[in-house]
């Protein structure tokens, strides 16, 4: 009985355990449906969020159009409402500005004194502006490096140790061109050099200061006559010592031959008043002169006749050119008597502005000591009382950089100094 009974014992044990482990599996089965429920249900929404964020996205690839063209009308909007903030100053109207740099390294080298042989780098800086004040009406000025004394040059040389370089007023002027009066031109200042020459009178870099009158008118088909007046002020002084001033009267013409052919003539009178006076020119640069240091020449009235001549061979360019000039007003009777002339003769070939093209050029000269001021003539030649060759090569490596190569052979035809040779190798940038 005690067995049998032990027996039902244990039987109703497993069959208790049986009912609970079952109503535990079930509670556990309904849990986890309710889980499967709930992310079937997540599932679906982001599949939902997902198919709303791809048509929103094919919306926005399908309307750029739409977008840029409202964004374009929005800003003109904004420019039209704002139109004075879009404006340009005024004062801007008109205004120009321009200008160059030049890197150079230039040798010389003389024949008979090697110990007076130089090898420089110079550099050559000029910024200059202009400003329309009417159609009729021009201001403007250019700063330049160099120095004071020199008028022939704006180089500076790369010396003294790094100290700095200095810059000077190169120009300053104003010039009058009327519409009453079609082809007058005057201008005042310290001006460009209006006068038709070459550097047998005129060193490329001396711009003249004073007042100056020009008119040019074409009479017929091709032959425009032209007068320019030069009123010029070259030392002016306060002692006893009379002012030297320079007074220069011009005539020529332009004759159009051809299409491509273009002749220039002019004859020029230059009276220097009280030059030649010790004191009224700052060196004698090749004139002769006296123990007191006044210029033995006694005058200078230089006649000059130039003729320039520019045509053009296919599309290749040439300028060929002629100059003379004899002072008139010469009365030494020393060293330097009948050295009264000057004779210039060159060509050149081609012309470097655009990228690719190039130029060549040949010079012969021979200017006589008292020809001419050599205070004002060719610097990088000698000045006066030289006589000599020059070339030159230009390339454009790009529309605003050339690079150069020039050379000078030259010696003096009066004083006693050795024959001298000139390198310049250049490279010159515009702004």
């Amino acid at each position: 009985m005690s067995k049998i009974s032990g027996v039902f014992a244990v039987a109703f044990v497993f069959i208790v355990a049986a009912c609970f482990a079952g109503r535990q599996a079930a509670a556990e089965d309904s849990n986890l449906a309710a889980r499967v429920k709930s992310l079937e249900e997540t599932v679906t929404n982001l599949r939902q969020e997902l198919a709303r964020v791809k048509g929103s996205v094919s919306e926005m690839e399908q309307s750029p159009p739409a977008s840029e063209e409202k964004l374009e009308k929005w800003f003109q909007k904004a420019v039209e409402e704002n139109a004075e903030l879009f404006k340009s100053p005024k004062w801007l109207k008109g205004l120009k500005i321009s200008g160059d740099l030049r890197l150079r390294y230039e040798g010389r080298f003389y024949k008979r004194d090697e110990k007076r042989e130089r090898n420089r780098g110079r550099f050559r800086l000029r910024v200059q502006l202009e400003k329309e004040i009417s159609d009729e009406l021009l201001v403007g000025f250019r700063l330049a490096s160099g120095s004071s004394s020199d008028a022939t040059s704006t180089n500076q040389t790369f010396t003294s140790t790094f100290s700095e370089k200095s810059i000077w007023i190169d120009r300053a002027y104003v010039i009058y061109k009327p519409k009453w009066l079609k082809g007058l031109t005057l201008g005042g200042g310290k001006w460009k050099n209006p006068f038709v020459h070459t550097d047998l009178v005129w060193d490329s870099d001396v711009n003249p200061e004073g007042a100056y009158e020009s008119f040019k008118y074409e009479v017929c088909n091709g032959f425009t006559p032209f007068i320019t007046l030069g009123q010029m002020m070259v030392q002016e002084n306060k002692g006893a010592l009379e002012d030297a001033n320079l007074m220069a009267y011009q005539a020529g013409f332009d004759l159009k031959l051809a299409d491509s052919v273009k002749l220039t003539f002019a004859g020029t009178f230059y009276n220097f008043l009280n030059y030649e006076e010790a004191g009224n020119f700052p060196k004698a640069d090749g004139n002769t002169s006296k123990s007191g240091g006044r210029l033995t020449a006694e005058d200078f009235n230089v006649l000059n006749l130039t003729t320039k001549v520019k045509f053009k061979v296919g599309r290749l360019p040439f300028e060929v050119y002629g100059d003379y000039v004899k002072n008139l007003g010469e009365k030494e009777v020393g060293t330097g008597s009948n050295e009264d002339k000057g004779l210039a003769v060159g060509f050149k070939i081609g012309k470097a502005k655009k990228k690719g093209t190039w130029e060549v050029g040949y010079k012969y000269a021979r200017i006589e000591a008292n020809a001419a001021p050599g205070a004002l003539n060719d610097s990088d030649f000698g000045h006066s009382d030289t006589r000599g060759h020059k070339v030159g090569f230009k390339y454009a490596v790009h529309d605003k950089v050339t690079f150069g190569v020039t050379g000078l052979f030259t010696e003096p035809i009066v004083a006693d100094d050795s024959p001298k040779t000139t390198l310049q190798v250049d490279i010159v940038l515009k702004f």
